[in-house]
C-alpha cells in the first residue's frame, strides 16, 4: 500500500538538514509555493540547497562557490551538467543569503576570475572552431587569430599580415570565425567577441557575438574563415554595442586547403548607429565564388553573463565600466606584442586626441576613475554604469560607504532625475547653488530624492 508523502518544506531544507539534492519523487508539490507540478508547472533545482521549485518560485541567477554547490547523484549524465563557475538557478531564499557575497564571488570563482591557457606552438590555433559556447574558448579563438594575422604564423608565414598601426588607430576590433558552405546559395553561422578602446586609450573587456546569414551569387564549396574585422570609428563600436545589426555587403574569397583568402566590403547598421566596417580574413577549405551576402551580427547576453557573473549591458563593457576580466590577459598580451613601438591611440587623429582629452578632463573634474582606469565614466554611453558612478559620488557626499548603495533599487532606465542633477551641478560651479539646486539636490533638511518627481 503506498503511503502519501508529505512534502518537504524550503525552510526544512535551509535550516534543519544538510543541503542534497531531492530527487523527483520525493515531492509532488513546489517548496516554495506549494503548487503542484504537471504538464504546465516544471521542476527546477536550487543549485545551493538541492529543493525543487517553479518556475515563479526559482527565476533567480546567482554564483555560488564551487564548495557549497549541490551536485546530483548522477552528476556524470550529460543532463545534469552544469558548471559551477556560471550563476545557477537558486530559489529566493537562497538568493538572499548570496547577494552580500556576489561581488567577490565574482573576483574569485567566476569564468572571468580564472587563467586562459593559450598555447602558441598548437597546430590547432589555425583551425578555430567556428561555433563556441562559452567566452573562455572565445578569447583563444581571438588570440589565435590575433596572433595569425599580425605576429607568428607558422603554416603561411609572414605574407598579407595587418599593419600594426591600423590596430594601434582602431576604435575597436572584432574576431569572429565562421562556416560557409553552399552551392550559389551558401549559409553562413559563427560566433566571436567585440573589444573596443576606453576613455583610458587602452582595451576594453570582451562582449561576445554571433553572426548568421546567407549568399547569393557564383560560389561553390565549404570554408571555415578567421576575421578580423576593424571598427574605424566610434560609430561603428556602437553598431557592435546594439542589440542586434544587419550587415550587407559583397565578397570575394577563394580557399584551397589550409590557404584562403576573401575581400569583403560591408556597411553595418544596428540601434546603436550604422556605419562602413572593414576586415581581414584567413580561410581554410574548397571554396570559391562572387556573392552578395546579407549577415546578422547580434550581441549575447546569456555568454556574457555566464562569462562575467552578472547581467552587464553590452555598451557597458564596451565603454570600459565593467573591469577587464583575467580571462581576457592572453588576448591583451597578444595587442601588446603587437603594437609594441606603435604610436598611441590619441596620436593617430580624426578626433582621437579630442576624445581622450574630454575624458581626462571629465575624470578630473569627478576625481575617482584616476585611481581606477577601469571605474564607470560618468558620460560613457551606458547609463547603467553612469547611474553607479553617480551612486559613488552621492555616497562620498553623505560620508556613506559607497557599498551602502548595493541593495538600493535600480532608478529607471530614463532616469531624469540622474541627469537633471548633473545639468544642474555643472549650472552652479559659475552661478554658485540655488535654492533651487539645494531643494533637488535633497541637501536641505528632511529632503529625500527618491521622493521627487522629475
Amino acid at each position: 500500500m503506498q503511503h502519501y508523502k508529505k512534502p518537504l518544506l524550503a525552510e526544512h531544507i535551509m535550516q534543519d538538514v544538510a543541503p542534497r539534492w531531492l530527487g523527483d519523487d520525493e515531492t509532488a508539490v513546489c517548496l516554495g509555493c506549494h503548487a503542484p507540478f504537471d504538464g504546465w508547472n516544471w521542476r527546477h533545482h536550487c543549485r545551493k540547497c538541492g529543493g525543487i521549485f517553479c518556475d515563479a518560485c526559482s527565476p533567480y541567477k546567482c554564483l555560488i562557490h564551487p564548495a557549497d554547490v549541490v551536485y546530483p547523484p548522477d552528476w556524470d549524465s550529460l543532463l545534469s551538467t552544469f558548471d559551477p563557475r556560471e550563476p545557477l538557478r537558486t530559489c529566493a531564499a537562497c538568493r538572499e543569503a548570496l547577494l552580500p557575497y556576489q561581488d567577490d564571488l565574482r573576483k574569485t570563482c567566476s569564468n572571468a576570475s580564472q587563467t586562459t591557457e593559450v598555447d602558441r606552438a598548437d597546430v590547432a590555433r589555425y583551425l578555430n572552431v567556428p561555433l563556441q559556447f562559452d567566452m573562455r574558448s572565445e578569447i583563444q579563438k581571438a588570440t589565435h587569430t590575433l596572433l595569425n594575422f599580425c605576429a607568428d604564423n607558422a603554416l603561411e608565414g609572414a605574407s598579407d599580415q595587418v599593419p600594426a598601426d591600423l590596430i594601434a588607430s582602431a576604435w575597436g576590433l572584432a574576431f569572429l570565425t565562421t562556416m560557409q558552405a553552399g552551392f550559389f546559395f551558401s549559409a553562413r553561422v559563427g560566433s566571436g567577441l567585440v573589444i573596443a578602446r576606453t576613455r583610458d586609450g587602452g582595451w576594453s573587456a570582451p562582449s561576445a557575438v554571433c553572426t548568421a546569414g546567407a549568399g547569393w551569387g557564383l560560389q561553390i564549396g565549404g570554408e571555415v574563415t578567421d576575421m578580423l574585422v576593424v571598427l574605424n570609428s566610434q560609430d561603428a563600436v556602437d553598431a557592435f554595442a546594439s542589440t542586434a545589426q544587419m550587415s550587407l555587403g559583397t565578397e570575394i574569397g577563394m580557399a584551397v586547403g589550409p590557404f584562403g583568402r576573401s575581400a569583403e566590403t560591408a556597411v553595418t547598421a544596428g540601434d546603436g548607429g550604422a556605419s562602413a566596417v572593414f576586415s581581414y580574413a584567413h580561410s581554410k577549405g574548397l571554396f570559391a565564388g562572387v556573392a552578395l551576402h546579407a549577415c546578422v551580427v547580434l550581441a549575447r547576453p546569456d555568454c556574457n553573463e555566464s562569462f562575467y557573473g552578472a547581467d552587464h549591458a553590452v555598451d557597458a563593457i564596451l565603454s570600459g565600466a565593467v573591469e577587464r576580466p583575467r580571462a581576457a590577459q592572453p588576448l591583451y598580451d597578444a595587442l601588446d606584442e603587437v603594437l609594441a613601438g606603435e604610436r598611441p591611440f590619441g596620436e593617430h587623429g580624426e578626433g582621437r586626441g579630442e576624445w581622450l582629452a574630454e575624458a581626462a578632463a571629465t575624470r578630473d573634474e569627478y576625481g575617482d576613475a584616476s585611481d581606477d582606469p577601469f571605474a564607470p565614466r560618468v558620460d560613457c554611453p551606458s547609463q547603467v554604469a553612469a547611474d553607479e558612478a553617480l551612486a559613488r559620488r552621492l555616497a562620498a557626499e553623505d560620508e556613506r560607504p559607497a557599498d551602502a548603495w548595493a541593495d538600493a533599487p535600480a532608478p529607471p532606465k530614463d532616469d531624469g532625475w540622474a541627469r537633471e542633477r548633473e545639468r544642474r551641478r555643472r549650472r552652479a560651479d559659475d552661478d554658485g547653488p540655488s535654492e533651487e539646486l539645494r531643494e533637488f539636490s535633497g541637501e536641505r533638511k528632511g529632503d529625500d530624492l527618491d521622493e521627487i518627481d522629475i
